[in-house]
Order: C-alpha cells, then structure tokens, then sequence
C-alpha cells in the first residue's frame, strides 16, 4: 500500500487530471449491459480514479470508474465507452468522490493475509496507522416472499448490501464480529474504558473509526 504521503499527493494530482490519453493500457472488454447491475454497484455515482496495475509500473490516471460488487469488477470510462476490469488485473486505486471531493482508498484482498480464507475484490481503507481498518461491501440478492395465491415467486429479487469491517494487526488481517472479540484481539483497557465511557459500537462504521483511531494514538 501507499504511504500517506504518496497517497495525498497521488489525490491532488488526480482531482486536477485532464486530458489522458491512457487508454490503451485499460483493454478491458465492453459492457453492454451496464444499465442492468445499477443496484450492484458500491458507489452509483463515476469518480475519477487513479488504478494501480499488476503487471504495469505507472499509474493510470484521469478516468472515471464504478466498482460493481457483484462481479468484482471496475467499470471505466473511456470515451464514452464503459469497459470492465477485473480485479484480479489492479493492485489498488483511488478515486475522488464526485459529490464530496474526498479521496477514498481501495486495496486487492490478494494484498492482504487473513486468518481465514482469502476474499476476492477490494477492501476500502478506512484508518492507517499501527493497525489499519478496513470495509468490504458485498450484494445479496434476496428473492421476493413466495405468493401462495399465485403458487409461485415472482420474479423480482431485491438486492442488500452488507459492510463487513477488518482490522489488519501485524500484517495479519482479522474480521470485526464483536465487541468482546474487538476488544481481546487489541488487549488494550484504556480502549476498553474509550469504548465503555463513549458508548460506542463495534458494528456502526463511524464508531469503529473513531475506536482504532483512538488506539493508534496509545503508546505500545
């Protein structure tokens, strides 16, 4: 991953790029039916982006992208043509939010080392520091209620996402199901006593933030 620094300046750069002529490097096949997995994707709105590639040194910079969770993959924008990437092809990237201007950070699970199964697709970084955060939105699709006047289900499937939150602790990266697993797995009581005086919530994103926040500013 990249340092903070190489990051900010790697954003700034990016919210002022135009006139990219990068295309070549983005041969990903054409979506024709981008219109059908609207629902599916993490962010509805194109964000200018900044991929980092496998198999090439330089960063692409300049053009807007999706990320479509139910196939892992990254639509992007090239002269009025959406072609898809997989994953599988980019290390990390960056993209500006279109509607706040805020940068936001993604890295390939194949970067990260889990006490269980790897995950396929991007983790955005939420916190860095002496214990990294992250968030993995995955889609479900839940079919509609069966219709016992009709004897059959209808057709629609309605789609939920789900945030599942990690902590990366030397280089080992576990998933955040409690707190009571929360709060063994840092060992901190100063942690415990911020959780406890502060009422805060393992499960509520903005809360998690703020706990390991809190934890990387303690002293080892």
């Amino acid at each position: 991953m990249l340092n903070g620094t190489e990051y900010n300046n790697m954003a700034t750069r990016l919210a002022n790029a135009k006139n990219i002529n990068q295309s070549e490097i983005l041969n990903g096949a054409a979506n024709k039916n981008a219109r059908l997995i609207g629902e599916t994707y993490l962010n509805k709105t194109w964000n200018v982006s900044t991929l980092f590639f496998y198999n090439y040194s330089n960063a692409i910079e300049g053009f807007p992208i999706k990320y479509e969770l139910k196939s892992k993959s990254l639509e992007v924008l090239i002269n009025k043509t959406i072609k898809l990437i997989d994953c599988s092809r980019i290390r990390h990237f960056i993209w500006i939010d279109s509607l706040t201007q805020s940068p936001h950070y993604f890295v390939n699970g194949k970067e990260l080392k889990f006490t269980h199964a790897p995950m396929i697709g991007f983790f955005e970084i939420l916190v860095e520091g002496k214990i990294n955060l992250f968030e993995k939105v995955e889609v479900e699709l839940v079919n509609a209620n069966f219709n016992p006047l009709l004897a059959s289900r209808p057709e629609e499937a309605s789609i939920v996402k789900r945030e599942i939150y990690f902590i990366e602790k030397e280089k080992m990266v576990y998933p955040v199901k409690n707190k009571k697993e929360f709060l063994a797995l840092l060992n901190s009581k100063e942690l415990n006593e911020f959780l406890n005086s502060k009422r805060l919530k393992v499960t509520k994103k903005e809360d998690l933030i703020e706990l390991v926040q809190f934890y990387n500013t303690l002293a080892n």
